[in-house]
């Protein structure tokens, strides 16, 4: 789970030098700097930004990540970060790299000069509306986890019924997991089972119900999707979400069967 920390107290300086490629003037730089955001997968330094400027006119300066696919979410969430609750009327930023000017088209920069503006009338970021998506289960807050499903139902009805032990082992034993994060709280989450060889079943994909329409449950089977071109990949969805699956590709298979504890006729879902 990626976090994002404000201050320099804690500064991992060996690592800030890495990530900036050992530049002579850095630690002075961020000591002087009005705000300092890092970002943090675990004890890992993934991400680093600092704020200059005052209350009318802000610089977003060094903003900088560890490469890797989910640099443009790193980006977007230390930006959040750097210059949450700021009323400045001018926020500027120094040109970044192009591979960096998606994050910042996202929350409203526009070119200006050598560099990027965010002009007054647009509303100012909020930290933790970026949404970042997790492999596996080591940051997984159980409590929230089961909160999640408690919401929005799936894992076979055993959030309904408490039973979230077993929620727990059934992550546990899954071949992969994908949990989606904004901030410290968990919005969203995914699972898929198989053999990694030649098949693959997704199951118990859900997002928090007041962020469902976002992009979250996108965000989460393009991850858990990722590198499975070779699997044959089946789902199963209620029926108010199967045009969202329609759109990512899938279709009905008239041949599938299924059997379902305690079911023994015709229900909404078998004939």
């Amino acid at each position: 789970m990626t976090t994002y920390k404000p201050g320099i107290s804690e500064l991992p300086w060996p690592k800030l030098q890495v990530l900036y490629g050992a530049r002579a003037d850095l630690r002075a730089a961020f000591e002087n700097s009005r705000r300092v955001v890092t970002a943090r997968d675990g004890q890992t330094l993934v991400g680093a930004a600092r704020r200059l400027g005052d209350n009318i006119y802000v610089m977003a300066a060094d903003v900088e990540v560890a490469p890797g696919p989910a640099d443009h979410q790193l980006r977007k969430g230390l930006l959040e970060a750097l210059l949450e609750g700021g009323d400045a009327l001018r926020v500027y930023s120094t040109a970044p790299v192009p591979e960096a000017e998606p994050a910042y088209r996202a929350l409203g920069f526009r070119r200006h000069k050598t560099g990027y503006v965010l002009p007054p009338g647009v509303p100012r970021p909020t930290a933790g509306a970026t949404t970042l998506c997790v492999h596996g289960t080591d940051a997984i807050e159980w409590s929230q986890l089961n909160a999640l499903y408690d919401e929005v139902g799936l894992v076979g009805g055993l959030a309904a019924q408490k039973r979230y032990q077993e929620i727990r082992d059934a992550f546990l034993t899954s071949q992969r997991v994908v949990t989606a994060w904004q901030g410290n709280r968990l919005v969203g989450a995914a699972r898929m089972l198989g053999d990694r060889a030649r098949y693959g079943l997704v199951v118990d994909v859900g997002v928090r119900e007041q962020l469902q329409g976002q992009g979250i449950g996108r965000q989460l089977m393009a991850q858990l999707l990722r590198n499975s071109e070779g699997l044959s990949i089946w789902l199963t969805s209620t029926l108010d979400f199967q045009p969202f699956y329609q759109r990512l590709g899938f279709v009905k298979q008239p041949d599938l069967l299924a059997r379902f504890p305690g079911v023994t006729g015709p229900s909404e879902y078998l004939e």
